[in-house]
């Protein structure tokens, strides 16, 4: 007696496992390494750009800017938006002209209260700069996984 076929994959699209090549071994540290390494540790005392997260609907570009032009030199301000509704996705980008600006502006403001809220800044590094990595991306879609 033979056994019963398998059943057909969900939704018709059948699994195909594709071999993952194998990983290759550390190598030691050469000179253009070091120096890319070098050029990261640069890159982050660069970091100038912050994220703002937990921002209500109503929560523009222009309140962010009146949050923060008081306190540093505000280079560019972007809140993320629902490209199919235009609504805010709930969080943004606010770069500054200098890190050690954008670093005062972490210690000072994150946990105090938002103006006209009683919500708290949630802020953070960003994980890029805006005027190097966002310029000419553009998502559909955006996920946040955090807390």
């Amino acid at each position: 007696m033979m056994a019963p076929p398998p059943p057909p994959p969900p939704y018709g699209h059948p699994f195909v496992p594709y071999p993952h090549p194998p990983t290759p071994p550390p190598q030691p540290p050469s000179k253009s390494n070091r120096h890319q390494q070098g050029e990261e540790a640069a890159a982050e005392d660069e970091k100038r750009t912050i994220w703002v997260g937990d921002l209500q609907y109503w929560m523009d570009e222009n309140y962010l800017l009146g949050c923060f032009v008081h306190a540093g030199e505000v280079v560019s301000i972007k809140v993320i938006r629902n490209k199919q509704t235009g609504q805010s996705e709930g969080y943004g980008f606010v770069e500054f002209h200098s890190h050690a600006t954008a670093e005062k502006i972490l210690q000072s403001f994150s946990g105090h209260l938002m103006p006209n809220t009683d919500l708290p800044f949630r802020l953070n590094w960003a994980p890029f700069s805006m005027g190097n990595k966002r310029s000419g991306l553009t998502f559909d879609h955006s996920i946040f996984v955090g807390a």
